[in-house]
């Protein structure tokens, strides 16, 4: 029946100080989704899921190596996909919207946000602007 088709989601994540961990599992609960951490698991098997988010961190204006890496080693699965891509940055303006804008476009994924940690909070700690990327992505 069209409309009811269930789209399984990945959250996988490069994280290193926890705060792309935290996001990435609030996501994934919000969500339904399966995570996966690229610091404990490279290879991951996408060909369950509809839907990839991709989340990291930022040091020096780009996002964590493996994820990185793990983009580059799983270029054509990622492109039969829905892809999405969420950051984890220190800047709350235009430069956090010039980073998440050149580092989607590096990747070639259309779909980005960034959260700084600085906006609004939702009862459970997280930025709403969280809240409303989990409202555009299911």
């Amino acid at each position: 029946m069209e409309g009811w088709e269930t789209v399984s989601k990945a959250v996988i994540y490069a994280s290193t100080f926890g705060k792309t961990r935290k996001t990435a599992k609030y996501l994934a609960d919000q969500l339904g989704a399966d995570t996966f951490d690229l610091k404990k698991q490279m290879l991951i098997n996408m060909a369950e899921y509809d839907h990839i988010v991709l989340g990291s961190g930022i040091h020096a204006g780009k996002p964590y190596k493996r994820l990185v890496e793990f983009i580059g080693n799983n270029k054509g699965e990622l492109s039969k996909k829905r892809v999405s891509l969420f950051l984890c940055c220190k800047f709350n303006d235009e430069k956090g919207a010039a980073q998440c804008r050149n580092i989607a476009d590096e990747f070639g994924i259309s779909d980005a946000t960034f959260f700084s940690g600085r906006g609004d909070k939702n009862p459970d700690g997280f930025e709403v602007a969280l809240d409303e990327y989990v409202s555009r992505l299911r």
